[in-house]
């Protein structure tokens, strides 16, 4: 899907990792409120969104709240 983006990061370590997002203010149409969100990890292979690059690997599915800049 055209709205869908996706994130590469070649190195993660073990324990929690923090991803920092940034979403363009340019966006118009009302970005703000829930979206899904796939978060996938596969050892020693690029994760495919939709399926398996990995026998070691999980992927999940998260509902997100966007919410205005409160800068």
């Amino acid at each position: 899907e055209s709205s869908e983006q996706v994130a590469y990061y070649p190195t993660i370590g073990i324990g929690n990792t923090t991803i920092k997002m940034t979403i363009p203010s340019s966006i118009s149409g009302g970005v703000t409120g829930n979206h899904r969100m796939r978060a996938t990890i596969a050892f020693g292979a690029v994760p495919n969104a939709c399926g398996s690059a990995s026998a070691y690997g999980e992927t999940h599915d998260y509902t997100v709240n966007i919410v205005a800049n409160m800068g």
